[in-house]
């Protein structure tokens, strides 16, 4: 699809108001910036059937992909960049509101209780099954939504307060309302270079473990393995090196490969062979899902799946982490870790609490703002 240019007059475009009046209609619509970038993409589309070989298309993929949770394509019939139209014209769009379903929330009674004996029960199965290198697993948190919430003056603040991170808000009739700030790229392409990285283990400081270095190491090698296996040339790797996320550190190996020769569907078969990777997943792959499957008691969604911009020449695919699903009245948050046979449950529950924070202290910081200005979030 090419982008082009319309009369619409660049003082007049709000892309807050268009997006919160787009998802009130139940159209598809993203907004999103990406990291270390100032400008702010807009994509939406009402039509379906639209989309055409070659069109450019933001991706949302859940982690496993079912009835419940199917993949989301949004192909731009309005593309909007900061306050300038690309594609498409707000004239064209039916801004009728239709009210959202009301959502009842679970109820959270001992669930640190809960996933600490997970915890336990899954490092103890570990030890007595060698063959299986990592688990990563994971839980949910649920909050009241604070009221009025301005989703659109949250997504700002997380662009603020976490300027390395792929930042986005979306929402679709398939997916619901998803808003995130992943430090993660699964895979970038730019013409005849593929990008891609190996983070895992996660700590307040950079005294890195042995624990942390082997969760990291598993995730390096099946990089270097998945690129044999498609033949790629490795033209630069960098790392491991500790990444500073805003509030958390990690371990990072940064690759670089050679994809000139390869086909136009290469990049659909690589990510169908990367993805859930062993930083989501575990290792071996099959092993950690089956486990996944079993000790995992809610539905992880869309929570480390994968989304992002797919354009002809050039594509940026970021892991679905440090997200939440925003219902009607509630928050669901979404956090987990890599458990290996040395690590201690206490400290893999404290490791997901941190990394709620992550969304958490925003929306702090909005209330104390709101309140110490006598106002509510807006």
């Amino acid at each position: 699809m090419k982008k082009k240019k319309t009369t619409d007059k660049a003082k007049d475009v709000d892309i807050h108001q268009i997006y919160k009046k787009l998802k009130d209609t139940k159209c598809s619509v993203v907004c999103f910036r990406f990291p270390y970038e100032k400008s702010v993409n807009l994509i939406a589309q009402w039509e379906d059937g639209i989309e055409k070989e070659g069109d450019p298309y933001f991706i949302f993929h859940p982690f496993l992909e079912n009835e419940n949770n199917p993949e989301v394509r949004i192909t731009p019939q309005l593309w909007i960049r900061d306050n300038e139209i690309l594609t498409g014209n707000l004239s064209d769009i039916s801004f009728k509101k239709i009210e959202p379903p009301i959502f009842k929330t679970p109820v959270e009674e001992n669930k640190k209780e809960k996933y600490l004996n997970q915890l336990n029960r899954l490092i103890r199965l570990l030890n007595e099954k060698p063959e299986i290198k990592k688990v990563v697993l994971s839980r949910d948190k649920w909050i009241p939504k604070p009221e009025p919430f301005n989703e659109f003056s949250f997504f700002e603040q997380l662009c603020f307060h976490y300027p390395t991170a792929f930042i986005y808000m979306i929402y679709s009739p398939a997916s619901g309302n998803w808003i995130g700030a992943s430090p993660e790229t699964l895979v970038s392409t730019d013409k005849d270079k593929l990008r891609t990285m190996a983070l895992a283990g996660t700590r307040n400081d950079d005294n890195w473990t042995e624990k942390e270095k082997n969760e990291q190491e598993i995730v390096e090698r099946y990089i270097v393995n998945l690129a044999a296996k498609l033949d790629l040339t490795m033209i630069h790797r960098d790392g491991p090196k500790t990444h500073d996320t805003g509030n958390l550190l990690h371990l990072r190996t940064d690759f670089e490969f050679d994809i000139s020769q390869v086909s136009p569907s290469f990049l659909e078969q690589l990510i169908d062979e990367f993805h859930p990777s062993p930083a989501v997943c575990g290792y071996p792959k099959q092993e950690a899902l089956r486990v996944i499957r079993e000790f995992e008691s809610y539905d992880r969604a869309y929570y480390s799946g994968y989304l992002g911009l797919r354009e002809k020449q050039s594509s940026q695919i970021f892991v679905n982490l440090r997200c939440m699903k925003v219902l009607s009245n509630e928050i669901q948050l979404f956090a987990g870790g890599g458990i290996t046979p040395t690590s201690d449950a206490l400290a893999e529950w404290e490791e997901t609490e941190a990394k709620t924070q992550t969304l958490l202290s925003v929306i702090e910081k909005m209330q104390n703002l709101a309140g110490n200005n006598g106002k509510t979030i807006e």
